[in-house]
Parts: structure tokens; sequence; C-alpha cells
């Protein structure tokens, strides 16, 4: 492992100036020297800076391994942004999500000393465990692969969240739908907890692999003391809308947090030390921590009657296995996960055919962007070596207010029911939204969606409609609908009187101290979040969360006084109306 990437500019340009003299001849036709591996390692350490800005977290560091030992640490950036103190190898990242693949090997060796069946329902193992379903029972099995029908749960859930369950029910028949599920892996933690007979999930993760493994400076728990030599972790100051990379950031609150599905700490040392248990198929240094079928369950896309269970596409989570997502880059079997866990995130990569890892950790907001791109750089340049190709070079900086076919959005666009107007105009591929007070630079985020660059009206998404044709013939900031010229569909959208109850601003701490919101509309007749998201009446009060007819997501409000509803429910955590409009 090297510690520095220096070059001594002097000496280059010295020799640059012998080469102009010398007299010159015909250029040999030879073939390009295949890359070394020096040549690799100096290529994604020279990456990392830039990626590190196009993230926009104040540090990170990334590690890579092989089979048998660590081939380099880089550290970039800081650990505290205020102080300036530099992110070194010992300093400790949250790795988020990547928990899971530790909570699902620790359960696998339950499995292995035969004391655990993952095709056992979960009530074999917690009896009082109970959600309505008409479906049959989930095992653990469903819980390992986010295919059970439950709902996320997210950050606020932690390990009381299993038992709160009994107040919602499953969205799909278990196997048949991949819909990922924090919760589910707090149930998973508790069977842990209850098989192990050890009431304390980071003594067990630490005695079944971060001892054996040598992950020394790795911990399941955070507190006072363990954050002491972590990162400081960082939040975006504007919490209440979408961000952008480089959107102003605030310091995190330190608080204690423990969680099956994302609470480990670590350092990148010790993430190469757990790379190489996964590239060595199960086996540590000093023995196997896995039998290989167990190996195979971690690390194999799980199926249901012959269809894999994850999200499809050619991403991460193509497919799932226990804990860890599996996809196929250019014919190698790879898997990973990313992480987002309060004020950290993380990205996971492990290309078993050739056998290489790499993992980037960094220290800013869950709800940013993972730190992928140089993770998903240095297998590539890791591949190229391997294979005796040209080192690929590293990814362009985009530029965050490119749009393509911009000039399909462009046009005036006026309120309905109002009288005023926004126009969006198109200059090559810019956007920009003028409201009378100023153009307003527009980010794309995704489809038709964009944020715009501005104070107050950045508060929502400014969202495009099109029509049958595929044409933009709307345009929507919140509650309000603006049509452009083109617009020919209906104008009156009635809707149940009673949902006027519900519009407003939900927000609450969870208990780790974090800020949750959500807005509640009406648009075009129907019950939405403020960025889309269909709400869906189910009956009894109770609503659907998202477009998909199988969706576990569930909402529910109540607690109307003066004919507004106080409390938006979730599986997550229940929130309280802060704004009776939201514009």
């Amino acid at each position: 492992m090297r510690s520095s990437h220096s070059c001594n500019t002097t000496i280059l340009a010295a020799a640059a100036a012998i080469a102009l003299l010398a007299p010159s001849a015909a250029p040999a036709q030879t073939a390009p020297a295949k890359p070394t591996l020096q040549d690799a390692l100096d290529a994604i350490a020279s990456y990392a800076p830039q990626a590190l800005a196009v993230q926009g977290a104040p540090g990170a560091s990334i590690a890579i391994t092989d089979p048998s030992h660590t081939l380099e640490i880089v550290t970039v950036g800081y650990a505290d942004n205020e102080s300036k103190t530099p992110v070194t190898p010992q300093t400790r990242f949250g790795i988020g999500s990547i928990t899971k693949s530790f909570t699902a090997g620790s359960l696998l060796q339950l499995r292995d000393a035969g004391r655990f069946d993952p095709q056992k329902p979960v009530t074999a193992y917690l009896p009082w465990f109970s959600i309505h379903s008409k479906y049959r029972p989930i095992t653990s099995a469903d819980l390992f692969t986010h295919s059970s029908g439950l709902p996320d749960g997210g950050l606020a859930t932690g390990l009381a969240g299993p038992y709160e369950l009994r107040d919602w029910e499953t969205g799909f028949a278990p196997g048949t739908h991949w819909s990922y599920s924090n919760v589910g892996y707090d149930t998973l933690g508790l069977i842990l907890e209850k098989l192990d007979g050890t009431d304390d999930y980071g003594a067990i993760v630490r005695r079944r692999i971060f001892a054996p493994l040598g992950m020394n400076d790795t911990v399941a728990v955070w507190s006072p003391q363990t954050l002491a030599n972590a990162a400081r972790g960082y939040l975006y100051v504007d919490d209440d809308r979408p961000v952008l990379p480089g959107a102003p950031l605030t310091r995190a609150a330190q608080t204690h947090y423990e969680d099956p599905a994302g609470s480990i700490l670590t350092t990148p040392g010790d993430m190469a030390k757990y790379m190489r248990y996964i590239i060595n198929r199960g086996r540590g240094p000093h023995g196997r921590l896995l039998s290989r079928s167990s190996w195979n369950l971690l690390t194999t896309a799980a199926t249901y009657r012959g269809k894999t269970i994850g999200e499809g596409g050619s991403g991460t989570f193509a497919g799932y296995a226990y804990g860890l997502g599996v996809h196929t880059v250019k014919g190698d079997r790879v898997v990973g996960h990313t992480g987002g866990v309060l004020q950290y995130t993380a990205c996971m990569q492990i290309d078993l055919t050739r056998g290489y890892g790499a993992i980037a950790m960094s220290n800013i907001a869950y709800d940013g962007p993972r730190p992928c791109g140089i993770v998903n750089y240095a297998i590539a340049a890791l591949v190229a070596y391997a294979k005796g190709d040209p080192l690929p070079a590293p990814p362009k900086v985009g530029d965050p207010l490119r749009v393509r076919n911009a000039a399909q959005y462009a046009g005036t666009y006026a309120l309905h029911g109002g009288s005023r107007a926004i126009a969006v105009r198109a200059d090559g591929t810019r956007l920009t939204l003028d409201v009378g007070a100023g153009a307003m630079a527009l980010a794309p985020a995704g489809g038709d969606d964009f944020i715009v660059r501005d104070p107050a009206w950045g508060a929502h998404l400014l969202q495009f409609g099109r029509d049958k044709h595929k044409r933009v013939v709307e345009a929507f900031w919140g509650a309000q609908w603006f049509t452009g010229a083109e617009y020919r569909g209906p104008t009156s959208f009635p809707y149940p009187t009673a949902w006027n109850a519900y519009v407003g601003r939900y927000e609450t701490l969870d208990a780790n101290g974090y800020y949750n919101e959500v807005a509640v509309i009406v648009r075009k007749g129907k019950l939405v979040y403020d960025d889309g998201t269909p709400l869906t009446p189910l009956g009894g009060g109770l609503y659907r969360v998202g477009a998909d007819t199988w969706s576990p997501e569930r909402a529910r409000f109540g607690i109307v006084l003066n004919g507004k509803a106080q409390v938006l429910r979730t599986p997550g955590a229940d929130l309280y109306r802060s704004i009776t409009s939201t514009r």
C-alpha cells in the first residue's frame, strides 16, 4: 500500500526539453505497453479528488483489495470541514446499508451450525411477529432478499419497527416483487439476537465477523465514544427540498444509533479485509466463516419461480442475494451495495470473477448521491489491467445544468385558475425559469423533473407533463398547475372534499434527531406527495403510497382538528402537521 502520489514537475519539464532538441526519427510501430498494476492504482488515486468534488462531500476514503492483500487506501478531503482536519486511513465512516450483509453473514453462520433455516416462517423464531396479510407466511429468506411485501420503514424504525408492523399490511405475496425494506432487516436482527442468545447486536457481529477478520477498528453501535474518531457527518442546510451536489452543508448532531440495517462504523483498511472474505468465498485469514453453500446464498441472486429477485436492469441491485446486490459487468459477476445513513454515504463493488474489491465512504447526508463513481472506475481500471487492456479514461465531469433536448420544455405556461404565467426558456442545453423576477436556472433531477436554483422556487421540483403524443404540455410546482398552449385535456377534476383536510406539510424529528418531512397536495384530482408520488385510497382511511399497485408503502391520516389532519402515519414514523398550505 502506498501513502502518497507525487510527481516532480521540474524533472518532467527538463526531460521534455531534451526530447525537443533530439534529432527526429521515424516513429516506431510498436504496440502500446500493457498497463501495470501501479498504473491502475495511480489512475484511481488521481481521479479520487475529482470524484469527491462531483459528490460534494467534505471528505472520503477509498479502499482497494485483491484476494490476498490491500492494494491501496486513498484518502481525500476533510474529516472535519470547519477545522480542516484531513481524512486519514484511521478515520471511521458509516457504511449504511452495507451493514445488511454483516447481519446476513452472522445469521448464515447459525445456518451452518444447524440452528437457523431461512426457509422457515419468521414466526418460528419470533412468535409475536405479525402483519396483516392474505398471503403465505413471510420467511427469513423473503426478508433477506427484500421480497417479503413489507414496507421500507426507513431510518426511523430501528428495532421497534418489527413490532409496529402489526398495524400495517403486506403489499404483495412474498417472492413476487422486490421492494426494499429496512424494517425487514431490523426483524432479521431480532432473530439473530434471539438465536445467538446475546441481546446485543454489536457484540454479536463483533464476535462473529469483526474479530475473526481482524476488523479491530469497526463497531456496530454509534455513541459519543465510537464517533470520537469518525469523520464528522454533514447534512444539507435546506433539508426541506430537493438538493444538488454542492448545496450548503451543516454539521450533523452526534447521536446514539444501533440498527442491523445500517449502523456499522468502520475504516477503509477494515473494509478491505471484509471484501477479501467475500472474494475468498467465505474464508477469513484463520479459516472459514461461512460454508460454501451459505456463501452462495450471500452472493447469488435469489429467484422465485425461475425469475431473478431484484429491481432488474443492469445496476447494483439488478439481482439481490442475502444482503448484497448482484449484477454483471462485461461478463464479470459483481456483488455490492450502496449505503446511506444519517450523515454518511458509501458504495462497495466486488468483482468476483477477477478477485478485486473497492469501497468508498464519505461524510455527507444519506439523501445525497452515493460515491459510486470512484468505485466503478476503480473496478474498471483493475479489470483493464487484468486483461492487459488500456486503462479507461476517468469519467468526465458533467455539466449539472445540461439538459438534453432542452427546447422541448421551452414555452409559456399559464397558472390554472389564476392570472399569472411562467416562462421556460431554452438556450442551447440550458433551461431557465422566468416568473417575472429574473431568470432562475433549472437543473435536471431525472425524467421530466427539475430543481429550480432559487431559495423560494427551490422548495418544490418543477415537473413537466406530456400528452399522448409525448409533447410537453403542462408543468407542476407543488400544488400549482400550469398549462401550455398545446394542452388539450380536461381542466376540471373532482375529488373527495375530505382530502382538503389532508393537504399540508408534515414533519418530525426521528428517534435519532433527524428531520423527516413531506408535503401532501391535490393535483388534477389526485392526492399525491408534492413530488408526484400518488396516494391511492384503500378504504378505512388507509392509502397506498406509490405508483405500483403492489407497493407495500402505506399512509394514514389522523387527529382532524379544525378541518385539518394533524398526523400522517407511515410505517417509518408519525409525521405532524407543520404548515397548512403547500402553495
